[in-house]
């Protein structure tokens, strides 16, 4: 006869088997699981290992292309570019804080052409007119009675690229009969050509003594040296300049407009609406021009395309800047420079392009020019 002892006894050797084997099972399972995560961890850890070898050895070789680069980009100008610009004035016009490297290279390059550097026209941190003073110093400077910082920064564009236009225009010509020069723009007071000198005339800060069949031209418009003078431009002349310095050669002057600036500003936004306010002057030779650009968007690497049109991207999506003038992106290669001289070259036809990397470069270099 069964009894409720047998019973109890027997329920219990079942919870106790069910609790054993849930034991044993799960700790069967633990370990399965634990092994195969550790199995896919050292796959990713063996993953990681080999993309680290990978990234080291790309980063090896960019740093090798990188030397090779500049290393191209010394020697370039010097035995291929030779001649290309001989004599011909080119003035530069760039943002503070562009870096002194960049000048450096876009210079050499340019006097190892044979270009006759008129220097740089920096233009300062002042044009972000974020202060009474220096929209009232603009504002007085400009004879303007407004206050709207867009308005002043605009008109200043308007007057300096009126000045860029003049002098872009061609050299005097050379009488047949006499071999004089026609008479192109005579300073205000300064006498007319041919009239014999009577005292010294003074022209902005160079003094000099007209000769009879002279032809005096500013080598410091009075709008440009007030700009100096109320530190919205600093003149810097060209490197191992003796003469007296010109912040505006007379006549066929070309221009290159440099800005590589990570936040922008005053100055680059002054810079883009003097190269609008020069296109809508008409077909004259200038170049703007940017290297490579590092910006910080935080932990998301940037698009190379928007380092190399921080400055040149909305000139190359205007309606008139991108038809009027030429456009460069990648100033800090060897194929930079090149393309550099060669457009700076082709400026004289005039031939418009834009070249280098970036959306809207059209092609790397210059190609040949037909002749004009």
């Amino acid at each position: 006869m069964i009894n409720l002892r047998y019973h109890i006894v027997s329920i219990t050797a079942v919870f106790l088997a069910l609790g054993i084997g849930l034991t044993l099972g799960s700790t069967f399972l633990d370990r399965v699981t634990v092994d195969t995560l550790k199995a896919q961890l050292d796959d990713v850890q063996a993953q990681v290992d080999l993309t680290n070898e990978e990234n080291a050895t790309l980063g090896h070789e960019v740093d090798e292309l990188s030397t090779r680069d500049d290393a191209l980009a010394e020697v370039l100008p010097e035995r291929l570019l030779d001649g290309r610009l001989d004599g011909v004035p080119v003035l530069a016009i760039a943002t503070r804080g562009t870096p002194a490297a960049s000048m450096e290279q876009a210079f050499g390059a340019l006097d190892a052409a044979g270009a006759d550097l008129a220097g740089t026209w920096w233009l300062t941190d002042r044009w972000e007119l974020d202060d009474e003073e220096e929209i009232d110093d603009l504002r007085e400077l400009l004879d303007l009675a407004t206050g709207d910082v867009e308005r002043l920064r605009r008109n200043g564009a308007i007057r300096v690229a009126e000045l860029i236009g003049d002098a872009s225009g061609p050299a005097p010509e050379q009488s047949e009969e006499s071999g004089a020069e026609t008479p192109v723009t005579v300073p205000e007071g300064a006498p007319e050509a041919g009239t014999p000198p009577t005292s010294p005339t003074t022209i902005a800060s160079v003094t000099t003594v007209p000769e009879a069949g002279d032809v005096l031209q500013p080598s410091e418009p009075e709008l440009v040296a007030d700009l100096v003078e109320a530190g919205f431009l600093e003149y810097e002349a060209r490197p191992g300049a003796e003469e007296p310095r010109v912040l505006l050669p007379p006549f066929a002057v070309r221009y290159v407009v440099i800005s590589e600036l990570a936040k922008g500003g005053g100055a680059e936004d002054f810079a883009t609406a003097l190269v609008d306010e020069v296109a809508a002057e008409g077909p004259v030779p200038v170049l703007a021009a940017q290297g490579r650009v590092e910006l910080d968007d935080g932990d998301e690497p940037t698009p190379e395309e928007a380092e190399r049109s921080t400055f040149i991207g909305p000139i190359r999506e205007g309606e008139l800047t991108s038809e009027r003038v030429s456009t460069l992106d990648s100033l800090d290669t060897a194929s930079g420079i090149v393309a550099l001289v060669l457009a700076v070259e082709d400026l004289a036809t005039p031939t418009i392009g834009h070249y280098g990397v970036a959306p809207g470069a059209s092609r790397l270099l210059p190609g040949p020019v037909a002749e004009p």
